[in-house]
């Protein structure tokens, strides 16, 4: 069970080209190499997790202003950007 009690479960077409918009919260660039920028409903801080396209969390931490998430760290690929307390996930790929 994790820390937060929350379950998520990823439906096997997080790949396919329809896309589920949160109104919570957006980001940019989808298509990120260092710095991801979050707009969102909610004000900073606030806690995030990254998650792997297989569902694994990979990271847990807080946000704070200006509202940026360093994914530098992590390896080239697809993942999964959700806050506590906030329905749905955005999508992002590491370059």
């Amino acid at each position: 069970m994790p820390e937060s009690g929350r379950v998520y479960r990823f439906e096997p077409n997080v790949l396919s080209t329809q896309e589920t918009m949160s109104a919570a919260f957006e980001i940019y660039p989808t298509l990120v190499q260092n710095e991801l920028n979050v707009d969102s409903e909610f004000s900073c801080p606030h806690r995030y997790h990254i998650h792997d396209i297989n569902g694994r969390r990979l990271i847990s931490e807080v946000i704070s202003p200006p509202c940026t998430i360093n994914v530098g760290d992590l390896t080239k690929g697809v993942y999964l950007l959700s806050f506590e307390y906030y329905g749905g996930a955005q999508k992002f790929v590491k370059q």
